[in-house]
């Protein structure tokens, strides 16, 4: 099978649609009022991110950015859709998705970043132990709050899966 001419998509369920990403195109497919099933499409490109995706460090945080404001941008296009009252150009949307963009970096570093350095710091200076310890303390709570990720998304998968209910008609 020849993998050159491929197209990699990708996706997300909105609250009253779906979302399907292409490398240049965003479409956003929904039923409307009549049942039908219509569809926004949206060009969604970051050409300034380009250069950096090749970062290995960065690679992360821009798909992180770029995740979370598609994310955020389809469901308020999901919104003005069902309600015509909301302005996706007022600064209110504006400031609402910097504000969330803020709170989702403060949260991420807050949870990968500065609670295992406190909490190695803590368990170093009460136990007296030495500081080259506080190295490895500090990299097994970083993995103990990955695999723990992990597991809660497989657990709410799972879950998910068992708990499914098919209602023909």
């Amino acid at each position: 099978m020849d993998l050159s001419n491929t197209i990699r998509l990708g996706g997300q369920a909105l609250p009253e649609g779906i979302l399907v990403k292409g490398p240049k195109y965003t479409v956003i497919a929904y039923r409307d009022k009549s049942d039908e099933i219509d569809f926004v499409s949206l060009e969604w490109n970051f050409k300034f991110f380009d250069y950096l995706r090749k970062i290995p460090l960065i690679r992360g945080l821009i798909a992180i950015i770029e995740t979370f404001s598609l994310s955020i941008k389809s469901i308020f296009v999901m919104a003005e859709i069902s309600d015509d009252e909301f302005d996706l150009d007022s600064i209110y949307f504006k400031l609402f998705i910097g504000l969330m963009f803020v709170a989702v970096i403060f949260l991420t570093l807050g949870i990968i970043i500065f609670i295992p350095k406190l909490t190695s710091g803590f368990i170093t200076n009460y136990f007296l132990l030495n500081t080259s310890l506080k190295v490895w303390i500090e990299l097994l709570l970083r993995f103990s709050i990955f695999f723990f990720y992990i597991f809660l998304y497989r657990f709410f998968e799972i879950w998910e899966k068992k708990n499914v209910s098919v209602s023909r008609s």
